[in-house]
């Protein structure tokens, strides 16, 4: 895959901090031509290099929970376990890995049905040997939140700064949401640039309406607007799953040191053999390396299980390009 240039990856930056901004707000940010910045950017969505998706918060939008799964396959059968589960509705990512895992796969999931999920469905994949299931407790960061560091920080408090990233990831069970938020999801699920016109159009709200219930949503953690795009493309083609084994009492400055680092695309605290489980990306084998030995969270782990990512066959919900456009996750 060929790395972006300079402003096409600025633009990527820009969409990352918020993925609905208008081209002439990107490119008052970027000090870039306005004209210039809608074509780069146009076409890195038609393409579909880039892709801007809505995450709905699952506790939010229809009380599930959260299970990250680590898979083994019968020799030979990785790719098509790993497709199986990606073309799941349940599944928020789904990679193929190297190491003692053949892949790994984020499910939402009411509680009460998980059980059967694992056992009936997730079971009965052609080629799954064995699956280990860790419940998600808590999310240390999302991939809306990752900072890949193309920007500069005037750049990015120009585009709003961290109000969107800043929102909060908690799971806890809120209230359902009402049937226009619902219709506004679903949509935004499918374009998460759609036009607050269309958006009134769907519910039947006024713009200004639509405008704010977006706004308000996106505020206060119920709905998560993500760029969806291979990090290689940013000069990061190597990206690692690194199982962690650390105390919990340890976990607060864990995640103190490691949340700084650029390379940390998303972190989640989990309950298991593995408390923690971390997405990664890097220019390098060579810098990964550096990246272990080096790290001051590192010495806090009492074990680390690095599982390189062979293929990404769904990132947010969204599906890999090779598998078409159909979302996951959370429509209903």
């Amino acid at each position: 895959m060929d790395v972006l240039d300079e402003l096409d990856q600025r633009i990527v930056g820009a969409l990352q901090v918020d993925g609905r901004a208008s081209w002439a707000k990107v490119a008052a940010a970027l000090g870039e031509a306005e004209r210039t910045v809608a074509r780069r950017g146009s076409e890195l969505l038609r393409d579909g290099r880039v892709r801007i998706r809505a995450l709905p918060n699952p506790s939010r939008f229809r009380h599930l929970e959260q299970f990250v799964l680590k898979v083994a396959c019968n020799p030979g059968s990785a790719g098509i376990a790993a497709a199986a589960l990606a073309r799941r509705p349940e599944t928020l990512y789904t990679y193929i890995l190297t190491g003692s895992a053949d892949c790994a796969a984020e499910l939402s999931s009411p509680a009460s049905k998980f059980a059967e999920l694992l056992i009936r469905d997730i079971g009965s994949i052609p080629g799954v040997r064995s699956a280990a299931t860790y419940p998600v407790l808590s999310y240390l960061r999302t991939m809306h939140q990752w900072n890949p560091g193309v920007l500069t920080p005037e750049e990015i408090e120009a585009m709003g700064g961290t109000r969107y990233s800043e929102a909060p990831t908690a799971l806890e069970h809120v209230e359902q949401l009402g049937k226009e938020d619902r219709q506004i999801l679903r949509a935004l699920e499918r374009d998460g640039r759609a036009s607050y016109e269309e958006l009134a159009r769907i519910t039947g709200l006024s713009v200004q309406t639509a405008q704010r219930r977006v706004e308000r949503m996106r505020r206060e953690g119920t709905l998560f607007i993500r760029a969806v795009f291979e990090p290689a493309l940013l000069g990061l083609p190597v990206e690692v799953l690194l199982w962690v084994k650390v105390p919990f009492p340890e976990l607060d400055r864990v995640e103190a040191e490691m949340l700084p680092s650029p390379s940390v695309r998303y972190a989640a605290v989990l309950a298991g053999d593995f408390q923690l489980v971390v997405d990664a990306v890097f220019p390098s084998r060579a810098a990964l390396s550096s990246y272990l030995k080096e790290s001051a969270w590192a010495t806090r782990a009492q074990a680390i299980e690095p599982a390189v990512v062979v293929d990404a066959l769904k990132r947010s919900g969204t599906m890999a390009l090779s598998f078409g456009e159909d979302l996951g996750g959370y429509s209903s």
